[in-house]
């Protein structure tokens, strides 16, 4: 007899509904591929030409991206006060570059810097020095050497002055002058143009009647401080210069004004700078004419030249 839990064989429908049935841990199965996807579900290569067409094609349109940013962006803004506005999405309008005006443009007015701005004034003295130049061309050959011969004379008048202002400065130093703490300042140089040496000879005796311009004193100027030395007691170039001047045993021996040691000599510099055109240490003056400082007497004592100019001066032997 068949016992009730004896188990029985599955038909073979329910064998085939058991195996269809998914496993509950099993990783289910993807939909199947149309019969098309079927044939083509392999990967396909793509072949270089085409990956550098693509490259090259990308690059392009970068670099027109590019461009077009950067014009976009040096658009400049001139001729705008800094209140000014613009509506967005429009341009200000361009404006004319001034030809008198040199620059960059960027900034207000189309111009970052100016430089040599001309002005009217400069305009009108450019056309005078071309009317000057018209009349000079058309001078006759008499006009233009009595032209000439004046301008040489003018400039030896102005010479011959600043030497003979010089004597009076030296002479009245040489006999203890001396520029008060209170003086306010030397001349300008239209104001010692204009007086001559007389007018500064009177200048410097209401200063300080100390010294005398006495009747014949250019004479005895002349014979005492023929070569005056302007030196610092502490500079090196002017102990320089007064060691070459000592191997030409000059007589009369220079006289030397050390600036240093004297309470005006800041006076006396500003006085040198308008007479001789130099303000430093040492100015080696001779025959009341500057012949320049350090470097330039080295170079004349190395060439032979100072020991031929003393021996015209008659200076030395």
């Amino acid at each position: 007899m068949e016992s009730p839990f004896q188990r029985r064989p599955l038909s073979t429908a329910a064998t085939s509904f058991v195996h269809a049935m998914p496993h509950p841990f099993s990783k289910p199965e993807g939909l199947p591929l149309p019969t098309g996807a079927r044939r083509s579900a392999a990967p396909r290569s793509t072949s270089p030409l085409l990956r550098r067409r693509w490259v090259l094609g990308l690059m392009a349109i970068a670099t027109i991206m590019v461009f077009s940013l950067m014009t976009s962006s040096h658009t400049y803004d001139v001729g705008l006060d800094d209140h000014d506005t613009v509506a967005a999405g429009q341009r200000r309008a361009p404006v004319a570059v001034d030809p008198t005006r040199y620059g960059t443009p960027g900034s207000k007015g189309g111009y970052e810097r100016e430089q040599n701005v001309l002005d009217e004034g400069d305009i009108l003295s450019e056309n005078e020095l071309a009317v000057d130049s018209e009349i000079e061309i058309h001078r006759t050959p008499e006009e233009a050497a009595a032209y000439e011969a004046a301008q040489v004379k003018a400039a030896q008048d102005a010479e011959d002055t600043k030497t003979a202002q010089l004597r009076v400065l030296i002479w009245w130093l040489y006999n203890h002058g001396e520029f008060p703490e209170s003086y306010g300042g030397v001349p300008s140089a239209e104001a010692l143009d204009g007086m001559g040496a007389d007018g500064l000879e009177k200048k410097l005796l209401a200063l300080d009647d100390t010294s005398e311009f006495y009747e014949g004193w250019e004479e005895n100027a002349t014979h005492t401080a023929r070569v005056t030395v302007f030196s610092k007691s502490y500079c090196p170039y002017s102990r320089k210069a007064k060691g070459i001047l000592n191997q030409y045993h000059i007589s009369p021996y220079p006289y030397i004004v050390e600036l240093d040691q004297r309470p005006d000599g800041h006076h006396i510099q500003d006085m040198l700078q308008l007479l001789t055109g130099r303000r430093t240490v040492p100015n080696v003056i001779v025959d009341f004419a500057s012949l320049g400082g350090s470097d330039e007497i080295t170079l004349l004592h190395g060439e032979g030249v100072l020991q031929k100019r003393l021996v015209n001066y008659h200076l030395i032997t």
